[in-house]
């Protein structure tokens, strides 16, 4: 038994290779589109908590760098890690939970 070879049309070749072509596009645009979105509303957070005062405008660039600087937090990797446990539990406590004086 002999291997038969089947001739595929040139039209059909080209409507296989421009379906995955178009699949492939809309793959990397909606990415992008999701990658911007995420990106703006991350914008829009830190200029609300900015504009609250509740977060520094560049929040990232300068005050993690300044509480890594001054022993607060460590880099393990790429991430940052509280060195006191004391400090990571008053700062997850909320403004109303914590005890007088303790600003």
């Amino acid at each position: 038994m002999g291997l038969a070879l089947v001739e595929v049309p040139s039209s059909a070749n080209s409507t296989i290779f421009g379906s995955v072509w178009v699949r492939y596009h809309v793959a990397v645009a909606v990415a992008v589109a999701v990658a911007v979105a995420v990106a703006v509303a991350v914008a829009v957070a830190v200029a609300v908590g900015a504009l609250r005062g509740s977060n520094p405008w560049r929040f990232g660039a300068l005050f993690l760098d300044h509480c890594h600087r001054l022993g607060l937090l460590r880099v393990s990797g790429t991430a940052y890690q509280f060195r006191h446990r004391q400090l990571q539990e008053w700062l997850l406590l909320g403004a109303g939970d914590r005890p007088p004086g303790a600003e």
